[in-house]
């Protein structure tokens, strides 16, 4: 389990440095990343409903252990097998509705909002928008909306 933090938490820096250009980069909003590794470390089980809405989505993979599940205008998800979790890259500067997509889209296979939450699904803005953002006041929030 530590290892999987100690991943998770190298993967977290890198989509900083990777998302955000040399001279400004996007804030992001220390508390909940704090969360989003509590609910790593402390990862609930799935209930039986959000197991078989995660197969349904997986399915989507066509066999492969990883790999791109969907790609809309505002967002891509993907899957990755270790450490076991849905990234979702928005491609939006608005950042809510990029979420907001992701979210309809996974709680259109069965997922609820609890696994949503702390599954977790980990959101990052993509390069461009993070560009595009770099000098904004946005704190950026690696969890979806309406997560505590």
């Amino acid at each position: 389990m530590r290892l999987l933090v100690t991943v998770i938490t190298i993967l977290i820096i890198c989509i900083r440095v990777l998302s955000a250009p040399s001279l400004a980069e996007v804030t992001f909003d220390q508390s909940a990343e704090e969360r989003l590794l509590q609910r790593i470390r402390q990862r609930k089980p799935l209930t039986v409903a959000d197991t078989q809405a995660k197969a349904r989505i997986l399915a989507r993979l066509l066999g492969k252990r990883s790999g791109v599940l969907y790609d809309g205008l505002g967002m891509t998800i993907e899957f990755v097998k270790r450490p076991d979790f849905f990234w979702v890259e928005i491609k939006t500067i608005e950042l809510q509705i990029g979420k907001l997509e992701a979210v309809e889209w996974l709680e259109s296979f069965g997922l609820s909002e609890d696994a949503i939450c702390n599954y977790p699904v980990l959101f990052y803005p993509s390069f461009a928008i993070s560009q595009e953002l770099a000098n904004s006041t946005i704190v950026f929030n690696p969890l979806a909306p309406d997560c505590e």
